[in-house]
């Protein structure tokens, strides 16, 4: 299962959550804790079985500005910052996005992240990618409260897209061929680590 769903809200309903205030601090704790699960099995499946590889997965649902206004911009930039490529670059390798951490460290989350963590994180690199790409959304920041965090952004602002047709299950597609063209030109472009492959599911 992709990582990036435990640091947005379906993380309360996925992760065996059973009780308690589903608070930022515990989606945080949720997130880290299942990135260190990964950390540390594709670490050891590196160390005793070199000819095996451990991929990682992203679920990318491109969240695009609903207008061209500046806030609009700015929101959807920060969500793909902290859900999309701030993965990228744990599973590259490089840790977590400076800006998540910059956020961790303002809310007081910072004793999450033990030292330990974060430097068996940047050992760790995975052989491969895999995404999956279901929908689009746009995202309208007036209906963002002030204050929110950026993980529970699209709780507000999530926006149908009025220029594409929905499916049965309300999906608003772009069409297959370009959104995954565009997919793959992103996660590539995001993933520094030149070891890395893609694959598409």
């Amino acid at each position: 299962m992709s990582r990036n769903l435990y640091h947005s809200p379906e993380a309360f309903l996925i992760s065996g959550y059973l009780q308690g205030e589903k608070t930022l601090r515990e989606l945080y704790l949720i997130q880290h804790h299942v990135m260190m699960a990964h950390v540390h099995l594709t670490h050891y499946l590196h160390q005793t079985k070199p000819q095996c590889q451990m991929g990682g997965m992203l679920a990318h649902a491109l969240v695009y500005p609903a207008t061209c206004k500046p806030r609009d911009i700015l929101c959807a930039q920060q969500l793909d910052e902290f859900l999309n490529q701030n993965l990228l670059r744990a599973y590259a390798g490089e840790g977590y996005s400076p800006e998540v951490m910059h956020f961790v460290a303002a809310e007081g989350f910072d004793d999450i992240y033990r030292p330990e963590d974060l430097a068996l994180m940047a050992t760790v690199k995975v052989d491969y990618l895999a995404f999956s790409y279901y929908a689009s959304r746009t995202l309208n920041s007036d209906a963002i409260p002030p204050g929110t965090a950026v993980n529970n952004y699209m709780l507000f602002g999530n926006q149908d897209n009025p220029f594409l047709k929905a499916t049965e299950w309300n999906c608003r597609l772009i069409r297959w061929a370009s959104g995954r063209s565009s997919l793959v030109t992103i996660t590539i472009g995001a993933c520094r680590c030149s070891r890395l492959k893609t694959a598409s599911g």
